[in-house]
């Protein structure tokens, strides 16, 4: 399912696949976390690869866990959505 990761910062980066951006943004945040919609961690060793997708959102990312703790989304560094259709 192609995805465009959104970033803090304003910018985009559009993937072919919600695992490849996932797999993107931890390969540049080391200690990073990755919460789908319904709450779901993911990380390097996800060998499941669903993602659930609320809204077209399907992912938020943080640069690391203490940083996602209690956190409504003000601190992540990016989300990844996708076109609902």
């Amino acid at each position: 399912m192609e995805c465009t990761v959104r970033f803090a910062n304003g910018t985009t980066e559009d993937f072919a696949t919600i695992q490849a951006a996932s797999a993107s943004l931890l390969e540049s945040y080391p200690d990073g976390v990755i919460y789908d919609a319904g709450g779901d961690d993911h990380d390097a060793d996800d060998t499941d690869g669903r993602y659930e997708i609320r809204n077209g959102r399907a992912a938020m990312a943080w640069a690391c866990e203490a940083d996602s703790a209690n956190d409504d989304g003000a601190k992540s560094i990016a989300e990844i959505v996708v076109e609902v259709r």
